[in-house]
């Protein structure tokens, strides 16, 4: 009876210290099931609805033709297209998985194709039933060049941007050329000037160049990139070789991959692959090299290996410089509201482009407002 009592008097979670053993052990099985079975459901459901029947729908990869060498790799973005014309950013799904035919020419490396050593292969995708290949072409690399490798690291890094070096004043007794838009202006600077301070052909990751920008030394713009970067062993290697004025094939144009894409309804993210093409024929993946920008002030994160993140539906325009190149995509992140569900009445030809706007991005029209609620009655 004392025992009942006790049992009745405790909490419901201190219950369980009066329970035989046998039955804490059945408690605690019955618990783990569950949340495995919930925890299990969420990522089966996560960014992408749970599809049995892909019928109607395909797989799509970015760049449709890969040409890599171990200094260039090239970036991939997988995408679900569905029956609408809508796509699903599928690249890191715990469901894709991809596969190099020949791994002695090429490997994957954090979602990267990576070439070692010259020859043809294929990169190979499968999602769940829907599987494709694109072909991947590895190549050696060409010595680094002060023209290519030097000037778009400092264009990726923002050195030579107007906020910096690139002003027409320069910043701190240092100048470059706007963007790189000079580039023998610029080697001047960087390997004569001053008495040639600013590299150390002895020991090339003691210069002062690369210090600076490290922030090893003080410097009033940050630390620009690391010690372990791409950019660093660019500039090393430039360095080690003589901090000559050396140069490449010539850019002929730049490409962004999709050049215009509209994700479905719920997706928060996107990726973009920047491709350079060279007047000798060569392609090259840029990604990592090329500055991306996009033309909304908020709400928009573009990371450096061409993940777009949002927080809400929007019209994206992404803008990519690499040398003197420039290039955009537009990239359009839908609402889940039906553009039939809109009842506004446009009463003007700017109630009308706004209208137009919000049912392409699918998005809800607010009421009209009054005078007195509206912003714009400053009066």
């Amino acid at each position: 009876e004392f025992r009942r009592v006790l049992f009745r008097s405790l909490p419901p979670f201190n219950r369980c210290i009066l329970l035989p053993p046998f039955q804490i052990r059945s408690i605690i099985q019955r618990m783990l099931i569950l949340w495995l079975i919930a925890v299990g459901w969420r990522f089966t459901t996560y960014g992408l609805e749970v599809t049995q029947d892909l019928t109607g729908h395909s797989l799509v990869v970015f760049p449709e033709s890969i040409e890599i060498t171990p200094r260039y790799p090239s970036q991939i973005a997988v995408y679900l297209r569905k029956p609408d014309g809508t796509v699903l950013d599928v690249t890191n799904d715990a469901r894709m998985q991809l596969r190099i035919d020949n791994s002695a020419h090429a490997r994957i490396d954090d979602g990267r194709v990576v070439g070692i050593e010259p020859g043809t292969t294929r990169l190979l995708a499968a999602f769940e039933s829907l599987t494709t290949a694109v072909p991947v072409s590895s190549q050696s690399d060409l010595p680094v060049a002060f023209t290519r490798e030097v000037v778009s690291s400092l264009t990726r890094c923002g050195c030579n941007l107007g906020t910096c070096h690139g002003n027409l004043h320069g910043k701190g007794g240092f100048r470059l050329s706007l963007r790189g838009d000079d580039p023998s202006f610029d080697h001047y600077r960087l390997a004569f000037e001053f008495g040639q301070r600013r590299i150390d052909l002895f020991e090339p990751e003691k210069s002062l160049l690369l210090l600076k920008a490290t922030a090893q030394q003080a410097h009033q713009g940050g630390k620009r990139f690391a010690v372990d970067s791409p950019e660093h062993a660019v500039l090393v290697s430039w360095i080690q070789s003589g901090g000559n004025n050396s140069t490449a094939p010539a850019l002929e144009s730049l490409q962004v991959h999709p050049q215009q894409v509209r994700l479905a309804p719920g997706s928060n993210t996107a990726r973009v692959v920047v491709l350079a093409k060279f007047v000798d024929g060569s392609m090259r993946d840029v990604t990592r090299w090329s500055r991306l920008e996009s033309n909304l002030p908020s709400g928009v994160n573009i990371l450096g290996d061409g993940q777009i993140q949002v927080d809400r539906a929007a019209d994206v325009s992404v803008s990519a410089t690499y040398l003197d190149g420039r290039s955009s995509a537009r990239v359009v992140f839908l609402g889940d509201t039906s553009p039939d569900s809109n009842q506004m009445v446009a009463n003007s030809p700017m109630d009308e482009a706004i209208l137009a706007q919000g049912n392409d991005l699918q998005l809800r029209s607010e009421e009209h407002t009054s005078e007195l609620q509206s912003p714009c009655n400053l009066v």
